[in-house]
């Protein structure tokens, strides 16, 4: 199969389509030296099956794109729930740390008024 540059397919386009029509001549089709497409005689029937495949394989990336649309929108929400939690954790942990500081400001308090209680029990 030989290969043909875009330029050349462009200059020379009559030409090498009667080729393939008449001769039944295939040619990839190169851009920058880089295969980028086939130029082949078209067998009717063959068509026909190929647009088929090619609407189903459209369809079946639709669906795909609507689900991953979807799931990405579930992954947003499921985000934005988790960062709530750990704003919420957060809250809740200086709340605690809070009202430690004041407990142990309290234990050491009774620590020091047990202390005084067994040292009074201790004298009588």
């Amino acid at each position: 199969m030989p290969n043909i540059g875009v330029r050349e397919l462009k200059n020379q386009a009559s030409e090498i389509v009667r080729h393939v029509r008449e001769e039944g001549v295939q040619y990839v089709v190169t851009y920058r030296g880089e295969p980028v497409g086939v130029l082949a005689p078209v067998d009717n029937e063959r068509l026909e099956e190929m647009t088929a495949q090619i609407a189903a394989t459209e369809g079946v990336a639709a669906t795909l794109k609507a689900n991953l649309q979807t799931q990405t929108g579930y992954a947003v929400k499921l985000v934005g729930q988790i960062e709530a939690s750990a704003a919420d954790l957060e809250e809740l942990r200086r709340r605690a740390m809070a009202l430690a500081g004041q407990f142990h400001a309290g234990v050491d308090d009774l620590a020091d008024e047990h202390d005084r209680y067994l040292a009074e029990s201790a004298s009588s």
